[in-house]
């Protein structure tokens, strides 16, 4: 009998501290961990940018009472969100569940760029089918 081995080559599970986590729900919030909001040097609030034929956004830290800046504010003890439904109703961007970034990068502008073709869904499930039996 022939043993064919498969490797795992994504190594052990890394730790949220070491992880740049940045994710899209279906509301248009787009919520960053600690990691992410350093990338953004804590900005209080950020611009946030779009190119339609990559499928990217961008976003950049911006002067809080900029009229085009969106809030980040705080969710819980490590994470922070901005509520940008307009920003994703006018570009038209529609994750159907919760999406995370796979590799957020921040390029030598300083835009923290988070491509839309490359996210994993991250919804989770047991929360909402006890929702829908309740």
């Amino acid at each position: 009998m022939a043993i064919i081995w498969k490797s795992y080559r994504g190594g052990p599970t890394k730790s949220s501290a070491d992880v740049t986590n940045i994710s899209i729900n279906n509301k248009g919030v787009i919520s960053f961990n600690r990691r992410a909001l350093n990338l953004l040097n804590d900005a209080g609030s950020v611009l946030l940018m779009f190119d339609d034929q990559n499928s990217i956004i961008g976003v950049i830290p911006a002067p809080p009472r900029s009229a085009e800046a969106f809030p980040l504010k705080k969710k819980n003890g490590s994470n922070w969100v901005v509520n940008a439904a307009p920003f994703c109703c006018h570009f038209r961007i529609s994750p159907h569940e919760t999406e995370r970034f796979d590799d957020p990068d921040l390029d030598d502008e300083g835009i923290l760029r988070l491509d839309l073709k490359r996210t994993h869904n991250v919804t989770r499930r047991k929360r909402r089918e006890k929702a829908r039996t309740a």
